[in-house]
């Protein structure tokens, strides 16, 4: 299942199902309450046209957990049940609402998706859709309501992702590899994002917004694995020594003050916030330690004082995100389960929060 998942999300993936009226106009942005981490379910119920013929499908949802790791997690997914020409499920999240999650609708033993639609979804506010399909996985007269507000009818976050990943090059100059300034500057051009912008404005605003913040993210954690690039890529493809190669010094890692650490950070669409966490507690810089059997108010201030260098104010959610993290990679990277005194610090500490739940209880 996992396999299955990484191709639907894949940049590279075909899109099968597209739609053959006229896209129905998205809802405005659903005001909601602050997304926030919380354990829970989110519905959908899909109806299909009575002409479609629905004996032989089958219809699923996947959506990726929040801090996904695609070398230790499957993603959260569920068949949905059918009765007559209507379809109903519940998806397990760990955020309040997000967008990017998958429905498959497939034939019953076929391996090939006759379509794939990026829904969004809400705990508090149900998805419906509705539409008509045809033998060829064509979609017409289609509604949404509910969810996050955004059903992409015409997977237009997959040709986001396709011309994201298209601009993102390896530089072609051996001297980017040895100066980190340079790597830095050859990833900050302003075009690898312009060349999106066009598509970004079909999309409500808040989506939008959160593509744009996701990619800022996902370059972020190019930026700090410089090292790791150039020894990669330098040595292979110019043969620079890897001795040639030093670690960043600390004001290196500044450009982390212009991002977003609000709680968009929650409606990400390909993990970029766990590529970010990991990143930054892995900076050489800030040498910053596992978190370990350490208290936690105690390993927070530690780790407040040491991102302040390259943050300014580091929010909440992200001392929290980080925290979450460094348990995560012990439990994943390091294969070593929560240590009784580190679950009781976890349950003292989070005792009024869903992160005990996301870290100890699922």
């Amino acid at each position: 299942m996992k396999h299955y998942f990484s191709l639907l999300l894949s940049s590279s993936v075909v899109v099968l199902g597209s739609v053959a009226c006229s896209v129905p106009k998205q809802s405005e942005d659903v005001a909601s309450a602050e997304n926030a981490i919380r354990m829970g379910k989110a519905s959908l119920t899909v109806n299909l046209d009575a002409a479609t013929s629905a004996d032989s499908l089958r219809l699923s949802l996947f959506s990726r957990p929040l801090l996904f790791n695609d070398a230790s997690n499957d993603p959260e997914w569920c068949q949905l049940e059918r009765n007559g020409n209507t379809w109903t499920g519940e998806i397990a999240m760990d955020m309040t609402r997000k967008d990017g999650n998958v429905l498959v609708v497939s034939k019953i033993g076929g391996i090939t998706p006759l379509a794939q639609i990026n829904v969004g979804l809400d705990q508090d506010n149900p998805l419906i859709l509705s539409f008509s399909l045809d033998a060829d996985g064509r979609i017409s007269d289609a509604e949404s309501s509910g969810g996050t507000g955004f059903t992409d009818w015409q997977n237009t976050l997959w040709t986001v992702r396709d011309n994201l990943t298209n601009a993102r090059i390896a530089p072609a100059d051996p001297e980017v590899y040895r100066d980190c300034e340079k790597f830095a500057r050859f990833y900050a051009k302003p075009e690898i994002l312009e060349a999106t912008d066009s598509v970004l404005l079909s999309l409500p605003a808040s989506l939008a917004e959160s593509i744009r913040q996701e990619f800022d993210r996902r370059n972020a954690a190019v930026l700090m694995s410089y090292r790791q690039y150039a020894v990669d890529f330098g040595g292979d493809i110019f043969g620079i020594d890897s001795t040639e190669i030093s670690n960043p010094p600390v004001d290196y890692y500044r450009f982390l003050n212009t991002l977003d650490y609000s709680s968009s950070m929650l409606n990400d669409l390909s993990s970029s916030t766990r590529h970010l966490v990991d990143r930054i507690l892995n900076i050489p810089a800030l040498g910053i330690a596992p978190i370990a059997d350490t208290p936690i108010a105690e390993w927070q201030s530690q780790l407040n004082e040491k991102l302040t260098q390259v943050i300014d104010d580091p929010t909440p959610l992200l001392i929290d995100l980080l925290t979450i993290d460094s348990y995560l990679q012990q439990i994943e990277y390091d294969h070593v389960p929560l240590t009784d005194t580190q679950i009781g610090n976890i349950k003292a500490h989070y005792s009024e929060s869903d992160i005990v739940k996301f870290l100890i209880d699922r």
